[in-house]
């Protein structure tokens, strides 16, 4: 753009020129140049269609699974280790319960296996010392009370392994019933227990 000034100029010529510009745009296109490179648009007004599509599935659909988990041993709460909405895998503990009368019994059972062991140990000792001094009996009445307690120690600790609540499935905890502190039966004995 150029500068003009207007203070040497007449007032007819300051006029002259507001009026012209003094712009670099091109000049106006004539109107029936305008008219001739519009274009006709057509308006489609949209109808709604249904599409369908196969979905094919390769491998094995389970269905949606849902379960309530009773504890297998009564007890009481010790500590919930999952809440609402987590995942967990197969296996995995879900609640620890305690349960304190297990536990003085597997201490009992463990002291009395111990005694009936080294009872059984000192009495084959003797009798590989002394052969024909101890009876048989006492023997098979000493292998027999280790055996006893054996059992019974070994039921023990299968009935504290319970304690462990666990999942028995992949998926996510949709609800949770009780909380730590709470004293649950064995779910297939009691007929009234809540699920955890």
């Amino acid at each position: 753009m150029r500068e003009f000034n207007f203070c040497n100029t007449s007032p007819l010529v300051a006029i002259v020129l507001v009026l012209c510009g003094c712009s670099d745009a091109p000049a106006p296109v004539s109107t029936s140049a305008a008219q001739a490179a519009m274009q006709v648009v057509e308006v489609v007004t949209p109808v709604p269609a249904n599409f369908e599509k196969t979905l094919t599935v390769v491998g094995i659909v389970e269905p949606l699974q849902s379960v309530e988990v009773m504890p297998l041993e009564s007890g009481f709460i010790a500590d919930f280790l999952v809440d609402e909405g987590d995942a967990v895998q197969k296996g995995d503990v879900l609640v620890r319960l305690e349960n304190p009368i297990l536990n003085r019994e597997k201490q009992a059972l463990e002291v009395e296996a111990d005694v009936a062991n080294k009872a059984l140990k000192r009495l084959n000792q003797a009798m590989k010392g002394a052969a024909g001094l101890i009876p048989a009996a006492d023997l098979e009445q000493a292998e027999a009370t280790f055996a006893r307690t054996s059992a019974a120690l070994s039921v023990v600790n299968d009935r504290l392994a319970f304690l462990n609540v666990t999942a028995p499935f992949d998926g996510v905890i949709a609800a949770r019933y009780l909380h730590p502190g709470a004293v649950v039966e064995n779910g297939q004995l009691s007929a009234d227990q809540m699920p955890l």
